[in-house]
């Protein structure tokens, strides 16, 4: 009975360390694209949470009180943090962790500046076609 519970406590400590190492190795395949509409979390380049940069009001590297996503690629993440703050939504910051976040940011913000101004397209040549 006793050699049992030894068992099923061994199996469930190696369940938990292999779960714990497969989560970490998950996290670390974690990345971050900004495409011209949106923001997008992926994994292996599957995206697994977008945002529009409509919705993302300012980007900082101060973590917000209440409620955020965690989208953490690092298991260090204390000078790497940004934090999205959202318009809206049920949370309304998201935290992730670039490698370079102030290169990041900028790239960031200006995607976001595209996107809510709208460069006007360059008028094309009036071409007139003469007929016979």
């Amino acid at each position: 009975m006793i050699v049992d519970a030894v068992k099923i406590g061994s199996i469930f400590a190696l369940i938990l360390i292999v779960v714990f190492f497969t989560m970490i190795w998950l996290m670390r395949h974690i990345r971050y694209r900004i495409s011209p509409s949106h923001f997008q979390v992926l994994l292996f380049r599957i995206p697994l949470r977008q945002f529009r940069l409509e919705d993302i009001s300012t980007v900082s590297k101060h973590r917000r009180s209440g409620l955020t996503e965690k989208w953490h690629n690092t298991t260090r993440p204390a000078h790497r943090t940004l934090v999205l703050k959202l318009s809206r939504g049920l949370f309304r910051g998201v935290e992730i962790t670039p490698r370079n976040r102030y290169v990041f940011r900028n790239d960031l913000e200006k995607a976001i500046t595209r996107r809510r101004n709208p460069e006007p397209a360059e008028p094309q040549p009036r071409v007139i076609i003469v007929t016979d």
